[in-house]
């Protein structure tokens, strides 16, 4: 999860049914807030959906109540957690820390950070059930296509880390090598935390690459 940067909405937004939020401008827009990844887990998927972050039917057409998220973490979520972080809000990366283990069997680990918040037992409690927590069978495709996935980023991102600080590597390939990463760490891109959480863990990385996080 990161911080997502929400618009106000429109005064020419009108919501009071299902359908004005899941077509039209209103889902547009929410879907370009969200850089049009799921604010849980962070995929860029084709299954991806309007849903509440608070299921309180009385916030059902609250604006500030509409979340971008895949049918993965939406369906493990359900009706529940009620009070996860509210991410337009609260910064994640504040509180929440994700890395990919590799041994005894791969996982994504999730730790609480410094910093102390009200919604971070329930949000870990989620994120623990969407990163390896899927009971079904579709729960469990999701998850093992999502590390696949995951797994891809971080390949992507060591090989440009090792043009990059390769003392034999020209300074051309290492500004195209830079610019891949800059990319691979952006809020915008999909795992962006569990990438951000390796530059702020390796000192390199993060002498190079910290101060655009």
């Amino acid at each position: 999860m990161v911080k997502i940067n929400r618009t106000p909405k429109p005064d020419d937004i009108v919501i009071t049914s299902d359908e004005h939020y899941r077509n039209g401008p209103a889902h547009d827009i929410i879907r370009n807030d969200f850089n049009n990844k799921c604010y849980i887990c962070e995929c860029k998927s084709n299954s991806m959906e309007i849903e509440h972050r608070n299921p309180d039917k009385s916030l059902r057409y609250c604006w500030d109540n509409l979340f971008y998220a895949c049918r993965h973490c939406n369906s493990i979520k359900g009706t529940s957690y009620a009070d996860i972080i509210d991410c337009t809000i609260i910064d994640p990366e504040e509180h929440i820390e994700l890395s990919l283990e590799l041994f005894p069997s791969e996982m994504v680990a999730i730790s609480q950070q410094n910093g102390s918040c009200l919604s971070i037992g329930s949000t870990l409690e989620l994120l623990r059930l969407v990163y390896g927590g899927a009971k079904t069978k579709v729960q469990i495709a999701g998850f093992e296509s999502m590390l696949a996935e995951i797994k891809e980023e971080l390949v992507k991102l060591q090989e440009a880390m090792i043009m990059y600080l390769d003392n034999n590597t020209d300074q051309s390939r290492k500004e195209v090598a830079k610019e891949i990463i800059l990319k691979l760490i952006d809020k915008n891109a999909k795992y962006a935390a569990i990438k951000r959480t390796i530059i702020r863990s390796v000192g390199t990385y993060k002498n190079e690459f910290g101060q655009y996080l």
